[in-house]
């Protein structure tokens, strides 16, 4: 595999190189968008701060090629809860396992990440140079962005490993950044998830928790530090966050996702201009009493592997009996008029806090209150009670099996991140993807259009 990587990635430079020279756009040398959010007094005061902030998250929701959709599907690809029926080849490699460097899809979701990037760091700067924005609200706006950029870069540095760290507008040095090591990245992370815990409030803006607040940076920050093993430290922050009054699990599993559920930390709206790209419209059949085979399906042995009577195997998958095939069914609205929307595409919500303690707790050796947490979770979705009857080993497997039916295509990859941080990947997607699938699959390649663009960039292993 890793030469056949080598060899087409190669055929296509050299095929490529010419038309590209002539057509490609630098990934981060992005002039400012052509209104008036672009002119020198966008940051004359809170209102024109607060509209920039909005156009970074609508942006982000974009379109069906926008990056919050990209983003999820093709991390749920790569692992083993989502499949495709589709023809498209692009698609497939993510499928596969099996990425050329010259993937459309991946280029165009590197560029999307990097162009948010770009777009925070434009508010960051603006706003900190702004003589018209009262300092409580700079502090405020500061902590937003920073949160926004430290969620981009978590995203980026899961996907690819070692990534250019941008953290100005100043494309002369932006066009030719080296790649930074994942932990100066994460460091980066801390320090603005920090920054937007401290700048932050704990009410969010508007009715809807569609803007994130501090506890949505609170969250962030925890999961980070189980990523980084900081186990005290992820413990301590999910617990802040589980003794809360102001979030609760959800007692009916159909009202999770709904866009007034207490469960949310942070939800993002659907796009007003593509009213079509919701959760609903991009995975849940528009008939279930025909013989078209869905486009995204789950694994029968998924569903195989909730106990009959859990409900998150009732409530949140459903079968089309033509197959039959097996649908994500978490999200049911697929109305197109944004007023009569139930549900907006929910990205933190509580019950991943209580896996995240779960998870730290049985790394600490504490048994029962990582199987107190566990139980939580089962016993909102009517899942048979555990015992504490495990060995460490097979506690953080329990944990690993109720992140997998809990979370599975929540936004955030969490299963395909999961299996990578906890060195189980080679294991579990070796033996599903066959021979497609080699160690190093485990970082995605570097786009080629990127690397022609910086030659200051390398390449993953493998590629």
């Amino acid at each position: 595999m890793m030469m056949k990587k080598y060899f087409n990635s190669i055929l296509v430079l050299s095929l490529g190189s010419l038309m590209f020279l002539f057509s490609c756009e630098r990934y981060l040398a992005v002039e400012p968008p052509n209104n008036r959010l672009s002119t020198a007094a966008v940051y004359a005061d809170s209102a024109a701060a607060s509209l920039a902030l909005v156009g970074v998250y609508s942006n982000m929701v974009g379109s069906a090629l926008g990056y919050i959709t990209m983003q999820q599907s093709l991390w749920s690809l790569c692992a083993d809860d989502m499949n495709y029926s589709g023809t498209s080849v692009q698609i497939r490699q993510f499928l596969d396992n099996s990425i050329l460097i010259d993937n459309g899809n991946l280029n165009t979701l590197w560029g999307n990440l990097y162009r948010h990037i770009y777009q925070v760091n434009a508010v960051i700067e603006g706003v900190e140079a702004s003589q018209g924005i009262a300092q409580g609200a700079k502090q405020l706006f500061l902590g937003e962005a920073k949160f926004i950029r430290a969620f981009l870069l978590f995203n980026a540095v899961n996907s690819w490993g070692d990534i250019p760290l941008i953290t100005s507008t100043d494309y002369r040095v932006n066009e030719a950044k080296p790649r930074t090591s994942a932990t100066a990245v994460y460091e980066q992370i801390v320090a603005d998830l920090q920054a937007a815990v401290d700048g932050l409030q704990d009410r969010y803006v508007g009715s809807e928790r569609a803007r994130p607040n501090r506890v949505t940076a609170l969250a962030l920050l925890a999961r980070v530090e189980l990523y980084r093993r900081n186990w005290e430290r992820a413990e301590e922050l999910a617990t802040a966050l589980i003794d809360r009054t102001d979030y609760r699990l959800e007692a009916n599993l159909n009202a999770v996702f709904l866009k007034d559920s207490r469960e949310v930390i942070w939800q993002l709206a659907p796009s007003t201009t593509i009213p079509t790209n919701t959760p609903a419209s991009d995975y849940v059949p528009a008939s279930f009493t025909d013989a078209v085979i869905p486009l995204y399906l789950l694994y029968p042995e998924f569903y195989a592997g909730f106990a009959e009577q859990d409900r998150r195997r009732q409530d949140w998958i459903a079968i089309k009996p033509a197959g039959p095939y097996y649908v994500f069914y978490k999200y049911k609205d697929r109305s197109m008029p944004m007023a009569t929307r139930r549900e907006y595409t929910v990205l933190f919500r509580l019950a991943e806090q209580y896996l995240i303690r779960a998870e730290a707790r049985a790394q600490r050796g504490n048994v029962q209150a990582a199987v107190n947490d566990l139980n939580s979770i089962r016993a909102r979705a009517q899942a048979p009670r555990l015992t504490t009857s495990f060995t460490q080993e097979q506690l953080l497997q329990a944990v690993e099996r109720e992140r997998q039916q809990e979370l599975f295509n929540d936004w955030g990859g969490h299963r395909w991140l999961d299996l990578k941080r906890t060195g189980r990947a080679n294991a579990v997607l070796g033996a599903l993807k066959g021979p497609n699938w080699q160690p190093e699959d485990q970082l995605w390649p570097i786009p080629l259009q990127q690397l022609l663009t910086n030659p200051f960039l390398t390449q993953n292993a493998g590629y």
